[in-house]
């Protein structure tokens, strides 16, 4: 993507995500706003409605005590009776039917012991109630009362079996029971009453204490259990909360109702129906308390969605509009700033395709603004660069030269050390191995083995102090001095005391020696050695722990005359049949891990714990694959390994 892209993008995105997050904000407060709107005017049409009821109720109510007072005040007579009927359907259309019913010799009233008034299509019929109306339920549960109360609703067989609300008062006369009094009401009497005028309310219905329907819009569902099903499902704690509405506090809950089939709704759909409201409702439950029932209605979220989304869609569109505006603006304005810069682009092209003649010509040599010292910078560069490349192409040359000389070096080094392994195979009687690996090109390790005329294998394992070139020239001229001396017959004590006079009187650059030295008699297995400082070496065997083998007799190779670092003494040791005597450079023990954790000599003996195989050319490479695994390839110090095994 070019410059002048990320500058569009870079302002663009910000305004858009800035804009977006306000949209959202926006629309947030919004909704909410919505919200607490439509939550004020459902409290105020449930609490609106539940009073109407309630008025009605009470009235029914009122009316059913009156009748039964004046009964009771005036006597049970036909014409009372008939009077309180008639005055009851007379004085409050809201009742379908008013009953009296008297207990068997409490007057010498009509002959008929029950008497229902009803309102037919144009006139007031007057019937007696046949049967037993004792085991009615309106007769039946005011026996044992003594005030009105509402019965529970259920279908009347009085009245085609309607569902119906009734009010029953019992009669009392001298603490006697002696009737009832009730007032009869279709509940689709109360539907109608609601249906009128009921302004913007969407849905509505009344549930009675066993919270089945006493009203609802579809007449086929009055008493029908339905909406305890509901509740019981969205409101499980519906029954406490409903206990604690009151008229001026009903309760307003949001429910989220899934009628979905079963099917996974996409992830897509879930955030729309977040959004416009979908499944979503609140429901508004206001107590009619004369009854003990409750008026329920409820809005859809979704109700009040598309005019806030019409206005998020307006508020939007203008959001884009001022965004497309200002990214114009910003994509004139990048071009004229990023222009040069390209020019620049151009030219750095060129170069990376080796083109080192190109010149950018893009302001003023002394010019104050950025693009022009830029491009005066670039052509600076450029100018050095050409200078560094042929500084660069003088330094390779000759550093390619040492480079090759160093190569030659290390092929002389290593044609000074034995190449052929085994070294002596007409020799059964000991197995011989040795590994040689520089940290550098060339090394300050060395190793030598060779037989005397007497018989003897001389056996050398030498460190230099330091690595490189010196360090590789000091171990050619020991390695002379060590065979020169031995070959006369000399003791290992002799050759190690010998070659230090001679090192330490040439010796400008304070370089010392370790080294181990001993003469093996091939026969017996004895070992005569001079250990001058360096590592104890180890003897290994099938079924034996390791062990260190010897001890340090004398002091460091040329570090200073014979004397004051005391004598080059000698020793003795023995190799049993089977036993490898395994000698080494410090470069094994004092091997660094990239953590920079040294190996130790416990480590080297945990190592060598680990190997079983007897053969010398196996221990050797072992050792040193283990040693370069330990540094992870990158050494500090030359390692050089020596193993000498007795077979016999």
């Amino acid at each position: 993507m070019s410059i002048r892209w990320r500058l569009i993008f870079s302002l663009a995105v910000p305004l858009l995500l800035v804009l977006g997050v306000m949209a959202v904000v926006d629309f947030i407060g919004m909704r909410a706003n919505a919200l607490a709107d439509m939550r004020r005017d459902l409290r105020g049409q449930a609490v609106s409605f539940a009073d109407r009821l309630d008025t009605r109720f009470e009235s029914v109510e009122q009316l059913a005590d009156t009748a039964a007072e004046l009964l009771q005040a005036r006597g049970l007579q036909r014409e009372q009776i008939l009077a309180v009927l008639r005055t009851n359907l007379t004085q409050n259309k809201f009742v379908a039917a008013t009953r009296i019913a008297l207990a068997p010799g409490a007057a010498r009233g009509p002959e008929g012991a029950a008497v229902q008034l009803r309102r037919g299509r144009d006139e007031l019929i007057v019937e007696p109630i046949r049967g037993d109306f004792r085991s009615m339920p309106w007769y039946a549960q005011a026996a044992p009362r003594n005030a009105g109360f509402w019965l529970e609703a259920q279908p009347d067989p009085l009245l085609d079996n309607e569902p119906v609300a009734t009010y029953v008062v019992p009669l009392i006369v001298e603490k006697r029971f002696v009737g009832v009094v009730a007032l009869v009401v279709r509940l689709s009497e109360i539907q109608d009453l609601l249906t009128w005028g009921r302004g913007q309310i969407e849905q509505f219905a009344v549930v009675d204490r066993q919270e089945r329907f006493v009203s609802h819009p579809d007449p086929a569902k009055l008493l029908d259990d339905e909406m305890r099903k509901r509740l019981d499902k969205y409101m499980p704690d519906h029954r406490q909360k409903l206990s604690a509405a009151t008229m001026d506090e009903p309760l307003i809950v949001p429910v989220w109702i899934d009628e979905s089939t079963g099917k996974r709704t996409p992830f897509k759909q879930q955030i729309i129906d977040a959004v416009t409201g979908k499944n979503s409702y609140w429901f508004a439950f206001a107590p009619i308390k004369s009854t003990d029932w409750l008026f329920v209605t409820m809005m859809p979220e979704s109700s009040v969605m598309p005019e806030l989304m019409r206005g998020a869609y307006r508020r939007t569109a203008f959001a884009l509009i001022m965004l497309f505006v200002l990214l114009f603006l910003i994509s004139m304005v990048s071009i004229k700033i990023v222009r040069p810069i390209e020019r620049v682009s151009k030219a750095v092209d060129e170069v990376a395709k080796g083109n080192f003649d190109v010149e950018v010509r893009a302001g003023r040599k002394n010019a104050r603004d950025e693009v022009s010292r830029l491009a005066n910078g670039f052509n600076t560069m450029v100018t050095q660069i050409k200078k560094q490349i042929r500084a660069l192409t003088r330094e390779t040359s000759a550093r390619e030269r040492v480079e090759s000389e160093l190569r030659v070096a290390r092929d002389i080094q290593t044609s000074l050390l034995p190449q052929s392994f085994p070294p002596f195979p007409e020799h059964r009687e000991f197995s011989l191995h040795a590994i040689n690996l520089p940290a550098k090109q060339v090394a300050g390790d060395f190793f030598d083995f060779f037989f005397t005329d007497d018989g003897k294998l001389i056996i050398v394992i030498a460190d230099v102090s330091g690595k490189g070139v010196p360090a590789a020239m000091l171990m050619a001229v020991t390695r002379t001095l060590i065979r020169n001396r031995a070959t006369m017959g000399a003791t290992p004590s002799q050759i190690v005391e010998h070659t230090n006079d001679l090192l330490y009187a040439d010796n400008q650059g304070s370089m010392f020696v370790t080294m181990f030295v001993c003469a093996y008699e091939l026969a017996t297995g004895e070992l005569t050695y001079v250990n001058a400082g360096h590592p104890q070496p180890y003897v290994c065997s099938e079924g034996h722990e390791p062990r260190l083998f010897g001890e340090v007799t004398a002091p460091l190779v040329g570090a200073c005359e014979t004397g004051p670092m005391g004598p080059f003494d000698q020793a003795q040791g023995r190799l049993e049949p089977g036993e490898t005597l395994l000698m080494f450079t410090d470069g094994v023990i004092e091997a660094r891990s990239p953590d920079d954790k040294m190996l130790r000599d416990e480590g080297f003996l945990k190592l060598l714990k680990s190997h079983r195989s007897g053969q010398v050319d196996e221990l050797c490479q072992f050792v040193a694959d283990e040693v370069d695994r330990f540094q992870a390839g990158s050494p500090v110090d030359d390692v050089t390994i020596v193993a000498l095994r007795r077979n016999r």
